[in-house]
């Protein structure tokens, strides 16, 4: 995968060093803009030569998407006035009365505000503005569309974006921009392929790269055998997790064993095998516990408990529960602490014990009530209400559901 995305750096990196376009129109399904958002800010981090503005706000219309910039542009720059002040220094200049105008013409509000970016620069020469327009959520592509032509236009060769660079994203399926080339000129378009069956190619040709260092080979394998387990191929999932569960045993690595043998775990329960599933889960616990991996101990501990409960074994599932119950705690996962307690309470309900149910349901009702969780308070009231119904009090019954209604 470190080649696919590398790829797509080295596209946005060309375009921001060249000097012949003004935009670069990314067609990108929002499920996959966030890879590219996030190779955006990437760049921003390690980029000293130019001055990054990117944006993932939804687009509900021209006038409130530029309000959400112009509001979120201002409050950064305030913020380094601030510290300017404070050192000494002379700070940037305010916003340009024609940007900060709420009432003005969108697409000049904007200009005007992305005009005004550039005298933030240290100097022109060598330096540009990046301004990266992504929107997760296009509401308005009609306006979307209107917006960025009229943003765009410009003339030669004077041109009011000198020293910018603009990414936008177009939708690949309606295509919103593709009239942007001709229509203003100096723009590119960039279609780059981050689907799942791409990622998964890339990573199979980087896991077989005998080239590659082991350890990013040994990653990819990793992700490539979570992928067939989500595609349910479970056969090949496994076969990928023997590979690595080889390695990772042999070098000592207790934390990647554990993860491994969870993962064999996961799969072997997916494939209705509880038997496999369970002795693979547990173990998983030791190196776990050895390797002081406490969100993996998590995560095999609940498998454990919800594995058990799912085959009725009340008694282990109750002791995973509980343990699991404590390490959350521990952890601070107060969600997860919360579901344990509302399960622990249930199987000792169909133990026959509903005293203990009741005390683990009261403790997780405190729990939940203190962190705000409202849906969490209705599971375990829910329980209780059930307990209090075949048990025949009825006054404690309705009690419960007066919680429930006041809960909403």
């Amino acid at each position: 995968m470190k080649k696919l995305f590398d790829a797509v750096t080295e596209r946005i990196r060309g375009f921001v060093a060249q000097r012949d376009a003004v935009a670069l129109a990314v067609r990108s399904p929002s499920h996959e803009s966030a890879y590219i958002l996030k190779i955006i800010q990437g760049e921003d981090e390690t980029d000293t030569a130019n001055l990054y503005w990117s944006y993932a706000e939804p687009f509900q219309g021209a006038r409130a998407y530029v309000d959400l910039i112009v509001d979120g542009f201002r409050q950064k720059l305030e913020a380094v006035q601030k510290l300017q002040e404070q050192d000494g220094m002379e700070p940037w200049p305010g916003l340009p009365p024609e940007a900060a105008d709420p009432k003005g013409i969108p697409f000049q509000r904007l200009r005007a505000l992305m005009i005004f970016s550039r005298i933030l620069l240290p100097k022109l020469e060598g330096h540009a503005v990046v301004w990266t327009f992504f929107p997760m959520d296009i509401q308005a592509p009609l306006e979307y569309t209107a917006l960025f032509e009229n943003l765009l236009k410009h003339e030669m060769p004077y041109p009011w974006c000198h020293h910018l660079r603009i990414l936008v994203r177009d939708e690949p399926v309606i295509h919103l921009l593709k009239g942007l080339p001709a229509k203003v000129g100096r723009v590119q378009e960039y279609h780059p392929d981050l689907s799942v069956a791409a990622m998964e190619k890339s990573m199979e040709e980087e896991a077989a790269d005998e080239k590659a260092p082991l350890p990013e080979r040994l990653q990819n394998t990793l992700i490539l055998a979570n992928m067939d387990y989500s595609h349910r191929r479970y056969p090949d999932a496994l076969k990928k997790y023997n590979v690595l569960l080889k390695y990772y045993a042999t070098v000592g690595n207790r934390t990647f064993t554990a993860m491994v043998l969870n993962g064999m775990g996961e799969t072997y329960n997916r494939m209705e095998n509880p038997k496999e599933a369970k002795a693979h889960f547990e173990a998983a616990l030791t190196p776990a516990i050895e390797g002081d991996a406490k969100p993996v101990l998590l995560n095999i501990t609940l498998n454990l408990g919800n594995l058990m409960a799912k085959h009725k074994v009340w008694a282990e599932a109750e002791i995973y529960y509980d343990s699991a119950a404590t390490l959350a705690k521990a952890m601070l996962i107060p969600q997860t602490c919360i579901q344990s307690l509302d399960n622990k309470g249930l199987c000792q309900y169909q133990q026959q014990r509903p005293k203990e149910a009741l005390e683990s349901w009261d403790a997780a009702l405190v729990l939940a009530k203190g962190m705000g969780e409202k849906d969490l308070q209705k599971e375990v009231l829910k329980h209780k209400q059930m307990l209090f119904k075949e048990t025949g009090h009825q006054e404690r019954e309705k009690a419960v559901a007066r919680e429930l209604q006041a809960i909403g």
